[in-house]
């Protein structure tokens, strides 16, 4: 897609670098930080690299603590910013007029907020893209303003880091006696947080969930069936021999979170092998040591009943002379993306209402929706009868559609066409892409209706979907 971007020239303290040759690299932040969060967004870092920007980050209603509203980028090393886009949020409630205006700063060595620029967006245009004329040296940067609200739809910073860093990797010590007087060199492995649900007063993020020094931030799902909580690995996977693994100390939480908890890895995020069982963590449980390195580009630890997951500290380890910057999973998958027809109660002839529009895993090629009616549905079907193990769902990322056309739903499974199951409630379904694990069950149909309500009376109403990837075998 081609955008016409607002260029802003800004002039900076540092001295330019003529001589640094070397193209602009895609600047990952480590961390965010915000002054409150609007619920209905996303809020999560990778929310803000979604190029039509209707996932969101935006703020909500202040709370006492905060003087303003204000979005922050925090990175692991010194970086040098050479340009950075930014886009409103694109959700009909949002727009351009919470983001145009807001000032951009960055932090100096001396630990004070500096003016970088102001936000100009041109009419109708959601992006402004700023070219430093002079790049700035920084481990934050963020977007603040003066009125009620920020809503941010994409964030991307282009530079290089400073410094002659290892990979960016986190290298600590580990005793390798109980009298601590023998220690080996061990990196810490970053990943991205992957969350069945997430509980709103908890962080969830990466940074919350490897700072050891500090358990009463981390990560805590709702209370549901198959709750979560996954690492996902950059390629190329690495070895690891030890995962740290602690309870949440936050009020109100606790051991009772993380007990009894599965801790499983995948090499394709669908097909899950159990390492072992949980059944003691708490906030000074030791790091576990693999009996032997295991390869795998997805880990989680995952509660099969109904319940809770809290986790104060996750963090996967290798050891220094094992990391690998080739190394690759070896495992086959199991399962396979899988074909199907569609069939629906009625067809929004504005939606493309077909297989190919729902594979796309970013919502954007419009999707399948239902006009209004009693008992809407939206049923695929395959050619014979698959262990289903999971699927991909997310709502239509259009202004009219969203989740509230998908949450209020469920899933149903059949053999035959005739005779139903129940599934899986989609009543946490958010506007990113949502994993479900399926349990291999066996079925030829699956089925969206909208979940019974018996203190409702049933009304007209639309079921719409905008990716579903089914896999099985």
């Amino acid at each position: 897609m081609e955008y016409n971007y607002h260029a802003a020239t800004v002039w900076s303290a540092y001295e330019s670098d003529s001589s640094n040759s070397t193209a602009p690299l895609l600047l990952v932040p480590y961390d965010m930080r915000m002054s409150s969060m609007d619920t209905s967004c996303g809020n999560n870092l990778e929310n803000l690299n979604e190029e039509d920007g209707m996932i969101g980050v935006c703020t909500g209603e202040l709370s006492e603590s905060e003087e303003f509203p204000f979005i922050q980028l925090i990175f692991r090393d010194s970086v040098r910013i050479e340009r950075m886009i930014i886009g409103a949020c694109s959700l009909d409630v949002w727009g351009n007029e919470y983001l145009q205006g807001c000032q951009v700063q960055y932090l100096t060595k001396g630990n004070e907020w500096q003016h970088l620029a102001i936000i100009s967006l041109d009419g109708d245009n959601p992006d402004c893209e700023i070219i430093l004329k002079s790049p700035i040296e920084t481990n934050s940067i963020r977007v603040k303003t003066d009125s009620e609200y920020i809503g941010l739809g994409k964030w991307k910073c282009f530079g290089q880091v400073v410094g002659n860093v290892t990979r960016g990797l986190d290298i600590e010590k580990f005793p390798l006696d109980q009298s601590g007087t023998s220690f080996i060199d061990m990196i810490s492995i970053p990943y991205r947080v992957k969350m069945s649900s997430k509980f709103a007063n908890t962080e969830n993020t990466f940074a919350s969930l490897v700072d050891a020094s500090d358990l009463s931030v981390g990560a805590a799902t709702n209370n549901d069936i198959n709750s979560y909580i996954e690492a996902v690995f950059l390629t190329p996977a690495q070895p690891i021999t030890h995962i740290a693994i602690n309870s949440l100390t936050k009020k109100d939480w606790g051991v009772k979170y993380s007990h009894n908890l599965l801790l499983e890895y995948s090499d394709n995020g669908v097909d899950w092998k159990v390492l072992q069982k949980l059944t003691d963590v708490h906030d000074k449980s030791a790091p576990i040591s693999l009996a032997q390195a295991v390869v795998s580009t997805h880990w989680r630890v995952r509660r099969v009943e109904e319940g809770y997951v809290a986790l104060g500290l996750f963090k996967f380890y290798t050891y220094h002379h094992m990391y690998n910057e080739s190394v690759a999973p070896s495992q086959p998958t199991i399962s396979k993306p899988l074909t199907y027809t569609i069939t629906m109660s009625d067809a929004d002839e504005s939606l493309t209402n077909t297989y190919q529009s729902l594979q796309d895993p970013s919502g954007k090629s419009s999707g399948a929706g239902t006009l209004a009616s009693n008992s809407p549905f939206i049923q695929i079907s395959f050619d014979r009868v698959y262990k289903l193990v999971s699927l991909d769902i997310r709502p239509i990322r259009k202004p009219d559609w969203g989740t509230a056309y998908l949450s209020p739903c469920c899933i149903k499974y059949s053999e035959n066409g005739t005779k139903w199951f129940d599934s899986v409630s989609l009543s946490n379904i958010s506007q990113e892409l949502t994993t479900i694990v399926l349990d291999n069950i066996s079925a030829k149909h699956l089925r969206i209706v909208k979940e019974p309500n018996e203190e409702e009376e049933e009304e007209e109403s639309y079921i719409g979907v905008g990716s579903l990837i089914v896999r099985g075998f």
